[in-house]
């Protein structure tokens, strides 16, 4: 069973919200559960136009970036826009350079070699750039906050930076012409951006400031063009969906449902998404796997290539090529899981073990990242999984769980390490294989100190408890104008359960899922729980933890649940 958090809920405020509003009483529970108190805070959250983001210039380094851009449209200059090879780093570069081809900006993308190379702006990945794209402007995208010494080689060969980041910054910051970096400010609607979110507050700051001085070209360009790589960036990124990011994640999914970009409507085909219908979930778990694929075993070229092609045949073509690097990541990611899970059973010690680093010359270091999220959740343990060269040089990739935050626990070992970073619940590090194994009892020694003594099962956080009879379509279809879900904004949670509440059917479905009904003895409802077998169900009075969604089967429609725990009532 897992640990059940339950929101408290201010009754006396849910009776106001009702009478004030007019809103059922289920829905009203779950908006006072998320501090929704009044209609204005509900019909506040429910807008999320575009006329409601900040200004551009709000976000210090923006409106000196777009001077300078400026100046190179001005001077036709060659521009670099050097991503990163995740799906925010292609989606901010596809971005920057779609729009600087609309102005008529040069410019030229830079993605970096994950094996050869490594993560971000590293001094191999900054030489190979001055030398293959002869910039006299580089931008970043979704990189360079730490890399001081690599934008100071690029300042030496005279070529200018503007640093675009969204990661933590440190004590010292890049010598750049602009470094922009939602995270230098304090507390701001805009504070939580993705990289591509960062890009595009560039991109609105250079539109601005271009039609401001009477450029030609500038007000016939449609900046809402990229709301759709916007929304896959923010989305697959993880970064919480509230605020700015979460107008521009339920913006870009309207405007993916209609996209004009050749790569994304081929990337849907391939994964049989109908695109008026895509959501959040096909943005994580389908469009982001296949984005985020080649850049993990070989290239992200091919990604970006595919969000860059206007030609439906070269766009099918690549699409179908990151298909297949998914089939061998999970293919990869399956066995080095299977291997990883070996060590970690071999020697756990609940007792002493709170934070697990398991390492191999053999693993694939595009793959490690997911595998390390697997064995944080299945562990209940940060995890640190490394990849080790045949030098000997390892790459590392942290997992974390709530309240440890991993950047800072890796800034605490940092005299173990060569570059990391990352944010609390991910990070990435490089490190000697001699040190792995002091890097790993001093890093324990850490998470032991904060974790020793808590429940560390894995939590199910519930919004409200409400009755069978609540679960209808009306509540599913007002539950639906608080999306998009995801970090920060995760789906409603609902409990239902008491005397009389009981699974009255349970069926196996594949090999590892159950199809189910429950009942009050008034009311029945079905779904599914996932990774749960039917004998693993309790027998009498439940409570049902659960979500609530739509089923297309067969040319029908239904509303069900998808159960996320089932405790017995006690």
């Amino acid at each position: 069973m897992k640990r059940w958090i339950t929101a408290p809920i201010d009754l006396e405020a849910v009776d106001r919200l009702v009478q004030e509003s007019g809103l059922p009483l289920s829905f009203s529970k779950l908006c006072v559960a998320r501090n929704l108190r009044t209609l204005e805070d509900v019909q506040a959250y429910c807008d999320v136009r575009l006329r409601n983001l900040s200004n551009p210039f709000d976000l210090s380094g923006v409106e000196e970036a777009a001077q300078r851009l400026l100046r190179a449209l001005n001077n036709k200059e060659r521009v670099t826009v050097f991503g990163d090879y995740d799906v925010d780093g292609i989606t901010s570069t596809a971005l920057l350079i779609h729009l600087f081809s609309e102005l008529g900006i040069l410019a030229t993308p830079f993605i970096p070699d994950r094996m050869e190379e490594g993560y971000g702006v590293t001094t191999e990945a900054m030489q190979r750039c001055l030398e293959c794209t002869n910039p006299s402007l580089i931008v970043t995208v979704d990189c360079g906050i730490s890399s001081i010494s690599q934008i100071e080689l690029a300042k030496q060969a005279g070529v200018d930076v503007i640093v675009t980041d969204h990661h933590e910054p440190g004590a010292t910051l890049p010598d750049a012409v602009a470094v922009i970096n939602p995270k230098l400010q304090g507390a701001s609607p805009y504070h939580e951006l993705a990289g591509v979110g960062v890009a595009f507050k560039v991109a609105h700051g250079l539109l601005k400031l271009g039609r401001a001085t009477g450029l030609s070209g500038f007000e016939e360009v449609d900046l809402r063009r990229y709301l759709d790589l916007t929304a896959v960036g923010t989305i697959c990124d993880l970064v919480p969906l509230i605020a700015e990011n979460r107008i521009l994640a339920r913006q870009g999914i309207a405007r993916l449902r209609k996209t004009e970009n050749t790569g994304l409507k081929a990337l849907a085909a391939c994964a049989s998404i109908h695109l008026d219908e895509a959501d959040s979930y096909h943005i994580g778990f389908q469009f982001g796997p296949r984005l985020n694929a080649s850049g993990r075993l070989s290239s992200a070229e091919t990604s970006l290539q595919l969000l860059l092609s206007d030609d439906t045949e070269a766009a099918a073509e690549n699409a179908a090529i990151l298909d297949e690097h998914n089939t061998e990541r999970r293919r990869l990611e399956a066995s080095i899981l299977a291997e990883a899970c070996s060590q970690i059973d071999a020697r756990l010690d609940p007792v002493h073990d709170f934070f697990l680093v398991v390492s191999s010359n053999t693993w694939h270091p595009g793959v490690i990242g997911i595998v390390a999220s697997r064995l944080a959740k299945k562990y209940r343990r940060p995890t640190a999984v490394i990849a080790v060269d045949e030098k000997g040089e390892g790459r590392g990739s942290c997992r974390s769980i709530e309240d440890f935050n991993i950047v800072e626990a890796l800034n605490q070992c940092e005299s173990f390490m060569g570059h990391h970073g990352g944010h609390p619940m991910a990070a990435g590090f490089s490190i000697h294989k001699d040190r792995i194994a002091s890097f790993s009892e001093a890093i324990n020694e850490l998470a032991r100190r904060h974790l020793e003594g808590r429940d560390l099962r894995e939590s199910v956080r519930i919004d409200c408890e409400l009755g069978l009879g609540d679960l209808d379509r009306e509540l599913y279809r007002r539950i639906e104008t608080l999306a998009p879900f995801g970090m920060g904004n995760p789906k409603p949670v609902i409990s239902v359960g008491g005397p009389g509440v009981q699974v009255i059917s349970k069926r196996l479905v594949g090999q590892k899922h159950t199809r189910l009904s429950v009942t009050d003895g008034r009311n029945r409802t079905s779904g599914i729980y996932f990774n749960c077998l039917p004998e693993d169900i309790p027998e009498g009075d439940v409570c049902v933890a659960l979500t609530l969604q739509l089923n297309h089967f067969n040319g029908n429609t239904n509303l069900e649940m998808q159960v996320l725990d089932i405790a017995p009532y006690v």
